[in-house]
């Protein structure tokens, strides 16, 4: 069972994004939330490891799918980082790569020694998002950092300019970050959920567009519960900063929408709880899915019985530890943690 993050730990609008971002982002791939770096001693905010054969999902959260199309990391700020902030997650960045190309490596050679005739899987460069509110000026002269071609405005990638060959990565392979200044996006259906993530002086317009959708609306499924839980939070504290006390009148709005479609009474706590269960449920069957798909891409045979034991498991922990061995190992058994 998931453990329960707390709302108000830390920054809350952080949280939100990261709830939001986990909550949209699973059922398209394995989601992790401060994913730990160990060679870096530091956390990234979200992991995303798309499934290949999720597409349709991803294609429905707009922008925010966009960004996830391949291994990336993303880093969320409800202001403008400044160079420090950004230089750090850049050393996450480089640190996970790093933790990537060793745990390649590693099977390469476990596959040579076992006389595996199968190639190892390839290094996969992961891509580093760093979604922010406002516009970070001095961060992109520092990346070199343009607007990107075929994106929504406010979409900059880093042509590598920061870093290159004398840093140690091999030609072509320069560090692959893009920055998205929500500030900047166009106020379409499509930058919604990225504009709500960021947090910031955008947020009350972005809350307000996400109530405009239709009330089937994905989006709104994704983001409504987490916005009502942290207001409930700060409508629960004795003392309010001017920030919260925005918040809760911005999302007025969302309370009288959803009493108005009827809708209100499966926010109290105990639907929370419940819906919650179900979306728990759901993001197990999507890591589980995750992992087999990993197996047939990599030609490997599974079972009707192992099929069935990998659907059936509801712990998220262990489905994360199954995907993570199903991208080296050689089979269903060594995925499992079951002998030959």
């Amino acid at each position: 069972m998931e453990t329960p993050v707390d709302p108000l730990a830390h920054d809350p609008f952080d949280q939100l994004a990261k709830k939001i971002g986990r909550r949209a982002l699973s059922p398209s791939g394995l989601t992790e939330v401060e994913h730990e770096i160990p060679s870096n001693a530091r956390y990234a905010d979200l992991r995303h490891v798309p499934d290949p054969a999720r597409r349709a999902e991803r294609a429905r959260l707009g922008l925010l799918g966009r960004l996830v199309e391949i291994l990336c990391l993303l880093e969320i700020f409800s202001s403008a980082p400044g160079e420090d902030k950004v230089l750090d997650c850049l050393c996450k960045l480089l640190a996970f790569r790093q933790e990537l190309r060793l745990e390649a490596e590693r099977a390469r050679r476990e596959r040579e020694g076992e006389g595996e005739a199968k190639p190892a899987p390839l290094f996969v460069k992961p891509f580093l998002w760093i979604l922010t509110a406002g516009c970070p000026s001095s961060a992109i002269s520092l990346l070199g950092a343009v607007q990107a071609e075929r994106w929504p405005s406010g979409v900059y990638i880093s042509p590598g300019k920061l870093l290159g060959a004398d840093a140690g990565l091999e030609p072509g392979g320069m560090l692959r970050v893009g920055i998205v200044v929500a500030s900047e996006l166009p106020r379409e259906r499509s930058t919604i959920l990225v504009r709500i993530m960021a947090g910031g002086a955008g947020l009350a317009a972005a809350l307000a567009d996400l109530m405009a959708l239709p009330a089937d609306a994905y989006e709104r499924d994704v983001a409504s519960m987490d916005v009502l839980e942290l207001r409930k939070a700060f409508g629960n504290k004795p003392n309010r900063t001017v920030e919260e006390e925005e918040f809760i009148v911005s999302t007025q709005n969302i309370v009288e929408k959803l009493r108005d479609e009827g809708r209100i009474e499966g926010w109290d706590q105990g639907r929370i709880e419940g819906w919650d269960q179900g979306r728990l449920e759901g993001e197990a069957i999507a890591q589980a899915r995750a992992v087999l798909t990993a197996l047939r891409v990599r030609g490997i045979a599974v079972a009707d019985a192992a099929r069935e034991r990998i659907l059936t498991q509801k712990d998220p922990s262990l489905l994360e530890v199954w995907f993570e061995r199903a991208i080296v190992a050689s089979s269903v058994g060594e995925v499992l943690g079951e002998p030959s």
